[in-house]
């Protein structure tokens, strides 16, 4: 099955007008001319369905021409808010979209729909969108005594530390800097909150997270097993006066 958004089509289409499907395909002029000779081939056969390979290699490929890409550098459209519990949903919906483009889904542990439930209570958790779409989103644990909190496992006072938790942005904003907003943000909600020490995990290989958390004073403090026995960093940063200065504009 595939899900876009509101979007949600069975794994088979009846082809209920082939003459405008024909139209469509062939005005996309990123259509595969194979696809519209099978389309077509299928047409005059008295086939009312696409085969599922069709469906499962083009549809989603096909939806995608309909809709401009986003510039993503056009940084003004972009707008951060803080996220409330009604937008859980499209917090998840971004999560496991984010999620299923990974190279490698081991570097992204997804938070569970629990854990956001909590944050988005106790925490801050940020989002920014782009025309009225969530692009991107975050979550700080602030300096309070829970599990949650990286400094209270690294064996620091959990009220003195706050943890820099998940990111993610979708793929199509990707190089935007909008992970570095989100770093630089957060950095400042923390120090204003009264968190001495910032904490973050990043896989190892994952080199972009990494050199976005270091390049913004973030040091490795250990190298350990987390999230299910997934290799970690973990980093560590002092807060500064500099922080309340630290968003990007």
């Amino acid at each position: 099955m595939f899900r876009d958004a509101n979007i949600e089509i069975s794994d088979r289409i009846i082809i209920s007008n082939p003459v405008s499907v024909i139209l469509f395909l062939i005005s996309s002029d990123r259509t595969n001319q194979f696809l519209i000779n099978v389309f077509i081939l299928f047409c005059l056969s008295g086939c009312s369905y696409f085969p599922d390979f069709i469906i499962t290699t083009h549809f989603e490929y096909i939806v995608a021409c309909k809709h401009e890409r986003p510039d993503p550098m056009d940084k003004t459209r972009f707008e951060m808010k803080k996220l409330i519990p009604e937008d859980l949903p499209e917090v998840l919906m971004l999560q496991e979209r984010v999620h299923s483009t990974m190279a490698d889904p081991s570097c992204f542990v997804m938070t569970s729909e629990e854990e956001f439930s909590e944050s988005l209570e106790k925490d801050l958790c940020l989002g920014i969108y782009h025309n009225g779409v969530l692009a991107a989103a975050s979550l700080l644990i602030y300096n309070r005594d829970t599990d949650r909190n990286l400094g209270k496992k690294m064996g620091f006072d959990p009220l003195e530390c706050a943890t820099l938790d998940t990111a993610f942005v979708d793929e199509r904003f990707r190089g935007a800097g909008l992970q570095r907003e989100l770093i630089s943000c957060r950095l400042r909600e923390a120090y204003l909150n009264g968190a001495k020490y910032s904490f973050a995990t990043v896989a190892p290989e994952n080199t972009h997270s990494l050199n976005n958390l270091t390049d913004s004073g973030f040091e490795i403090y250990k190298k350990t097993h987390m999230y299910g026995n997934y290799l970690r960093y973990v980093l560590i940063r002092t807060a500064t006066g500099g922080d309340l200065n630290a968003v990007n504009t």
